[in-house]
């Protein structure tokens, strides 16, 4: 009787340490095959053409954005405001936005209004509605700090926001 309890308890013991591992890994070649690939920013070629406006990204260097899609490609925008309004209209130009894999969108770069580097458009903050005009009108600038879309606007106007905090209605009241 207690040998059939002990050889039962290791065999079931085996089965979940067995169980527990497969899952385990499971879990860890989901994830890794699922992680969206940080893509890094690519030159603007002269040839390209904002998507939105028809402007030559390559001519409005301290304006100017891109975004690289999961299989590499890239759109580029002469403006941080037309490239919001891209994201906006992402399904009619065949790109699923929330995909970060495949077709869909991979990276979003953006220039820092004050040194011109390139930032993570997602991690960037913005100022939309300034008194500064860009190469079509009213405009959004990214900054890589805070605290300098807050001085900026302190001197230009327009509102401090995140890049989640862009949205239709916003871009509308830039058009107007």
């Amino acid at each position: 009787m207690w040998r059939g309890m002990v050889v039962r308890t290791i065999r079931d013991n085996k089965m979940v340490a067995l169980l527990f591992w497969l899952v385990l890994s499971g879990l860890f070649w989901g994830c890794a095959a699922t992680a969206p690939v940080v893509q890094k920013t690519q030159e603007i070629g002269a040839e390209l053409r904002c998507p939105v406006c028809g402007v030559h990204p390559a001519e409005q260097p301290r304006t100017q954005c891109q975004m690289i899609m999961g299989d590499g490609q890239q759109v580029a925008f002469d403006s941080a405001r037309d490239m919001f309004s891209y994201l906006q209209l992402m399904d009619q130009f065949g790109y699923a936005k929330n995909q970060g894999v495949g077709k869909g969108l991979a990276q979003i770069w953006v220039h820092d209004y004050n040194s011109g580097a390139w930032l993570d458009g997602k991690a960037a903050w913005y100022v939309a509605g300034s008194d500064v005009r860009g190469p079509v009108g009213k405009e959004i600038y990214p900054f890589a700090e805070r605290s300098g879309a807050e001085d900026f606007s302190r001197v230009h106007g327009g509102k401090v926001v995140a890049y989640a905090q862009i949205d239709a209605t916003r871009l509308k009241m830039l058009k107007e």
